[in-house]
């Protein structure tokens, strides 16, 4: 029986500012501590390029302990996403008596070697979560991720007892470089339900309002990635015939200025606006104000924030290479577009048009985020996949 986890990861709550998974795994935690006699989450005190994490130690509920230990560099893991914690790696060996799993949820990362000779010698069991890190194995990866894969990559899948993928397209493109690893198991993210939607529940009404101007919302990094000139000039296309205000909402990774410089050179202020980072009760009040979630960006591994459009019954335009495009075609929950300035600008016009797709695309990606990516059912499934990979007997 195993029924005492270690969670670990670069970055944890209250940072924000390195992707999805820290909002993750205090998630999973959280609604899988039920089958746990205790969870510890041990990351580094990594907040953002200049800043740390204050608090050394935090609980959450009556049975997860986290733990922050000191990152060598911060610029590092701002620019490049290396986290280097040396001193977890005694912590993991003083306390190798209260942990039976070993769950990581980065894959180049030191903390990620600690735990492969935890693995090695005291037989722990490991598993990687990888979160789409994997797919930069088949793009550009830099020297430094190169160096790592090529030295420790093949030993770390050799040791894991198990590898979750987020979705299908994950799953296909490891097994595209590793043949013979068939201990992947697909989980889907989940979202928390939300506190704050009931507001929504009747957002909906019977008769259409076809002269609502649509506002426009894109919630996340503003990163080169993301493609936000192409939403910009496809917005500003948009307008030429019709109506409607987008908000651009997250920390800024690089593009603000020059997205702002385009922006007030085209006087598009009255139409575009610019937010920082915001917190939980932040972000729901401005999905609250909005019609349609807008990510245009260029490769998604599996977008948290579509989920939390659907939850607040937001119609969603995504791009066709996400990995969550396929549900999102199935089950009529959104319009798919290439990413090109036209192509969006044409998927803004067809919500535009016709006010009561708009309607049946919103209430079907709310129905799906329901039956699929809820808590309530995705914490089952961890449940299983725990019991499978150790004999985990859930308290």
């Amino acid at each position: 029986m195993c029924n005492r986890l270690l969670m670990v990861n670069g970055a944890f709550l209250p940072s924000t500012s390195y992707g999805g998974a820290p909002y993750f795994i205090h998630s999973l935690s959280k609604n899988i501590s039920k089958y746990f006699e205790r969870i510890f989450i041990f990351a580094s005190d990594a907040y953002d390029k200049k800043n740390r994490v204050i608090i050394k130690h935090d609980k959450i509920g009556n049975n997860i302990f986290v733990q922050y230990f000191r990152n060598v560099s911060n610029n590092l893991a701002y620019k490049f996403k290396i986290f280097l914690s040396p001193l977890m790696y005694i912590k993991m060996w003083r306390m190798k008596d209260s942990y039976d799993i070993i769950h990581l949820h980065d894959l180049r990362t030191i903390q990620t070697l600690f735990a492969l000779i935890m693995k090695k010698k005291y037989n722990k069991k490991l598993i990687l979560q990888p979160h789409g890190t994997f797919q930069n194995y088949f793009e550009e990866r830099g020297l430094v991720k190169s160096v790592f894969d090529k030295l420790f990559l093949y030993d770390i899948m050799n040791n894991l007892d198990g590898l979750i993928a987020i979705n299908n397209f994950e799953k296909v493109n490891i097994t595209k470089r590793f043949k013979n690893f068939k201990k992947i198991t697909v989980i889907p993210l989940a979202q928390d339900n939300c506190i704050y939607c009931e507001q929504r529940s009747n957002i909906y009404s019977n008769v259409i309002d076809k002269n609502k101007k649509i506002k426009f919302l894109f919630l996340g990094r503003k990163h080169q990635i993301k493609n936000l000139k192409n939403l910009i000039i496809g917005f500003k296309k948009f307008l030429s015939e019709n109506d409607g205000h987008l908000t651009i909402c997250g920390p800024d990774d690089g593009v603000e200025g020059k997205l702002l410089e385009y922006v007030n050179t085209n006087k598009l202020n009255a139409k575009i606006t610019f937010l920082p980072n915001l917190d939980e009760e932040e972000k729901h009040e401005i999905f609250q104000k909005s019609d349609v979630l807008i990510l245009p960006s260029i490769y998604e591994t599996f977008p948290m924030v579509v989920l939390e459009a659907w939850k607040h019954k937001l119609g969603v335009i995504l791009t066709n290479n996400s990995g969550i495009s396929d549900l999102t075609e199935e089950f009529s929950a959104g319009l798919l577009t290439d990413g090109s300035a036209s192509s969006i600008c044409n998927m803004m016009k067809i919500y535009e048009n016709d006010k009561n797709k708009l309607k049946k695309n919103a209430l079907n990606g709310f129905k799906l985020y329901n039956e699929k990516f809820n808590w309530d059912v995705v914490s089952e499934q961890y449940k299983n996949y725990y019991r499978k990979i150790c004999n985990f007997n859930p308290k």
